[in-house]
């Protein structure tokens, strides 16, 4: 958990100004909406309405959330895998190198995290969110290619008091999404690096440094 820590703080600290353009959200994953396959929005509420149902702002008692955490893992969930994982999250040096590539060269490896605060309800929506998100996969370690991606964004959103249409309640609301957001190529030694088991000079620091860094919104 330390390390899923250290990488959303990361994420936060290295984020710099960059050119603006519009380009996809990195969205956070939770075990419900992961679990619906993303098919949440319509049922979404107090902080998961901010990724996708504004119309949740206009519920007449607000809700804080001080600080939601959630790391997710992509890995195929065998008996083996998981102990592969333990080994990921809990060892370092060579033992954690042979566990990530044993598991990206079978089904693909990737870890995450996101962390937020959130105010919503009386018709008024307002998040911070972080959202860390990698993924590799190859026939080999050396070979292997993935991406990291790395995103600080704010939420501003107002929803409207239902209408009733012929016994039909509806509810409105809209948001801005301004974000932060690096993504670049990664490589085995650079998760290894990313995960705290890296060598002197494969610190999280200095691997996302020189990633280009976007502005944009959605």
């Amino acid at each position: 958990m330390k390390r899923f820590t250290a990488l959303l703080l990361l994420a936060g600290a290295l984020l710099r100004a960059g050119a603006q353009e519009t380009l996809a959200e990195l969205v956070p994953k939770d075990p419900r909406t992961m679990g619906m396959g993303g098919a949440f929005v319509a049922m979404s509420e107090g902080y998961q309405s901010l990724f996708g149902n504004p119309a949740a702002f206009a519920a007449p008692k607000g809700q804080l959330t001080v600080a939601a955490l959630n790391p997710w893992t992509y890995v195929s969930p065998t008996t083996h895998n998981l102990d592969l994982l333990s080994t990921v999250t809990e060892g370092d040096g060579q033992d954690m190198f042979n566990a990530i590539s044993e598991l990206m060269t079978t089904n693909g490896f990737g870890v995450g995290a996101s962390a937020g605060v959130a105010w919503v309800g009386g018709g008024l929506g307002l998040g911070m969110v972080t959202t860390f998100d990698s993924y590799i996969r190859g026939k080999n370690a050396l070979g292997a290619q993935g991406t990291v991606d790395g995103q600080i964004n704010g939420v501003v959103g107002l929803g409207f008091a239902p209408v009733d249409l012929d016994g039909l309640r509806l509810s409105v609301g809209g948001d801005l999404r301004p974000f932060m957001r690096f993504r670049g190529p990664l490589s085995t030694m650079q998760l290894i690096g990313l995960l705290g088991g890296g060598e002197e000079g494969q610190t999280p620091e200095k691997i996302l440094a020189d990633m280009p860094v976007l502005v944009g919104y959605s």
